[in-house]
C-alpha cells in the first residue's frame, strides 16, 4: 500500500494538477511522514564513485563554490560550521525508502518523474537562488530549512559572475517559509527561489521531473527510423531548364529535397507511440535493471513470491503504457514492450502505481496464465525482484 499526499484543505489531486501543476507553487504542510536517513550514510554515498554527488560552499557576499565527488572523509572533516551544502543524486535508486516516497507521487505520469536527490546542510547552507527547468516537490527530511520564493516566472535571469553554481543576480522574494520534517513545497519550472538551512541537521528530498525537450524526440524518432529501414527514395530532378549558375540551388530543386527529407521523416502515430515510449522508459545510464541468473521458470516464480510475500520493483524501472485498438494495452518498461489483454488494465494499473507490490495486493491476478505470465515476464527482465 501506498501512501499518499496530504494536500491543503479544499485541494485534492484534480484540483492541485488544474490549478498547481506547472501554473504556481503551492505550500502542503504535515504532507507526507518523511524517510529518515542518517547524515553520515548520505556521506558515506557521496564517497562513492558510482553516485552522483556535489558540494556547494559559499553565501550571498562571498558567492557560491562547487565541488563534485566522490569525497573521502577528509573533504567532510575540513568543511566549515556553515555555509555548505551536500547533495546527492539518485537516493532513490540505492536506498528502497525512498523508492517507495515516489509512489506517493504516482497520480503524475510515471515516465516523469526522474530522481529523489537529498541535501544536507549545517545553519547558512544552500545553493544560492536560482530556477529549475523543471517541475520539484522539496520535503523537508529533517531539520528546518527557509525558502524565498519570487511570484517572477522567468527562463534566462542574469547570473552572478562569482559563483560555479548557475546563482542569479539578483533576487527579490515575495513570500517565506520556513518547512519542517514532513512539509512539502512544490515549485513549477521557471519559479526563483532560495533554500537556506536553519540550524543543524537540515535535510531535504527533491523530487524531480523530468521534460523532454524536441531534441531528445527527434533523436527517438531517428533511432527508431534507423532500427526500421524503408525502402530508398532517391531524389529525382525537378523539370530541368538552362542554368546560368551551375551552382546554385534553385526554389525547385530545394522543395523536391525538402519533400523527400519529410517523407522519410514520416512515422504513423503507432511508430511515433513506440519511438517516444521507449526513449521515454530508458533507464539511467549505469541503473539498467540486471535480468536474475538463473531465473526460476513461471510455476517456481509463482511458488516463490506466495512464500516471500512480496515483490519489490527495480528504482529505476519507468512504466508507460497505452491502449491498443483491440482494448489491450502495450505496456513499456525499461525501453522494452510487452502486450497485454483488455482484461489485464487493473493488474497493469498496480503495477505501474507503485513500488512495493505486496501478495494480498497480487493474490487475484496468480491464478490466469496471462497475468503470471506478465509477471514472470517483469520478474525476468529484473523489473521485479523478491529482495529490495
Amino acid at each position: 500500500m501506498t501512501t499518499a499526499l496530504r494536500f491543503p484543505a479544499g485541494i485534492d489531486s484534480e484540483r492541485f494538477l488544474r490549478d498547481y501543476w506547472q501554473r504556481q507553487p503551492l505550500l502542503l504542510p504535515d504532507a507526507l511522514p518523511p524517510p529518515t536517513l542518517d547524515p553520515e550514510e548520505l556521506a558515506g554515498l557521496a564517497c562513492e564513485p558510482e553516485v552522483e554527488s556535489r558540494l556547494i560552499l559559499g553565501n550571498e557576499t562571498h558567492g557560491w563554490r562547487l565541488r563534485h565527488g566522490p569525497f573521502d572523509e577528509a573533504d567532510f572533516a575540513a568543511l566549515p560550521a556553515r555555509d555548505w551544502t551536500l547533495l546527492v543524486q539518485d537516493v532513490d535508486k540505492w536506498l528502497p525508502a525512498f523508492a517507495r516516497l515516489i509512489d506517493a507521487f504516482r497520480f503524475l505520469p510515471d515516465w516523469r518523474i526522474d530522481d529523489v536527490m537529498v541535501s544536507y546542510a549545517p545553519e547558512g547552507g544552500s545553493v544560492g537562488p536560482h530556477i529549475d527547468s523543471y517541475d520539484v516537490f522539496l520535503l523537508q527530511l529533517a531539520g528546518e530549512r527557509e525558502w524565498r520564493i519570487s511570484d517572477q516566472r522567468l527562463t534566462d535571469p542574469p547570473l552572478r559572475d562569482d559563483s560555479d553554481p548557475r546563482v542569479m543576480r539578483a533576487f527579490a522574494a515575495d513570500r517565506q517559509w520556513r518547512l519542517r520534517p514532513g512539509d512539502l513545497l512544490y515549485l513549477p519550472p521557471g519559479v526563483p527561489h532560495w533554500g537556506i538551512g536553519r540550524g543543524d541537521g537540515c535535510m531535504t528530498g527533491s523530487i524531480g521531473f523530468r521534460a523532454p525537450d524536441g531534441d531528445e524526440l527527434l533523436a527517438a524518432a531517428s533511432t527508431w527510423l534507423s532500427e526500421h529501414p524503408r525502402p530508398r527514395a532517391p531524389y529525382h530532378d525537378p523539370p530541368l531548364a538552362g542554368q546560368a549558375h551551375p551552382a546554385l540551388l534553385n526554389e525547385d530543386a530545394f522543395l523536391q529535397l525538402r519533400g523527400l527529407l519529410e517523407r522519410a521523416l514520416s512515422l504513423s502515430d503507432d511508430e511515433l507511440r513506440a519511438a517516444f515510449a521507449r526513449r521515454l522508459t530508458e533507464p539511467k545510464p549505469g541503473f539498467e535493471p540486471v535480468p536474475p541468473r538463473p531465473a526460476l521458470t513461471r510455476t517456481a516464480f509463482v511458488e516463490r513470491l506466495k512464500q516471500t510475500g512480496r515483490l519489490y520493483r527495480h528504482p529505476a524501472a519507468r512504466f508507460l503504457y497505452y491502449p491498443r485498438a483491440d482494448g489491450g494495452a502495450t505496456l513499456w518498461v525499461d525501453g522494452e514492450a510487452l502486450e497485454t489483454s483488455a482484461l489485464q488494465w487493473p493488474l497493469l494499473r498496480l503495477l505501474a502505481g507503485q513500488a512495493l507490490l505486496e501478495l494480498a495486493e497480487l493474490a487475484p491476478w496468480l491464478e490466469e496464465d496471462d497475468d503470471t505470465r506478465l509477471l514472470h515476464a517483469l520478474y525476468r527482465r529484473g523489473i521485479h525482484a523478491f529482495e529490495a
